[in-house]
């Protein structure tokens, strides 16, 4: 079965996709390199953007 798959980049705090447009929201060795006022903003928008039932993934390394 195929499926669409959007790749953004763009300002994590605000993009413009309608609520609950992605069944996976992702990102890979972003949210270290997030400062920690900008921090919750990107994961309210990530939520935002979560379809009911979807899947957050942010794979990133710990802080040194």
């Amino acid at each position: 079965m195929a499926k669409d798959v959007d790749y953004l980049q763009a300002n994590a705090e605000a993009t413009d996709w309608p609520d609950g447009y992605f069944d996976l929201v992702t990102s890979h060795i972003f949210l270290h390199e997030t400062s920690s006022v900008a921090l919750p903003a990107v994961l309210a928008e990530s939520y935002r953007l979560l379809a009911a039932g979807g899947i957050m993934a942010h794979i990133d390394q710990p802080r040194f």
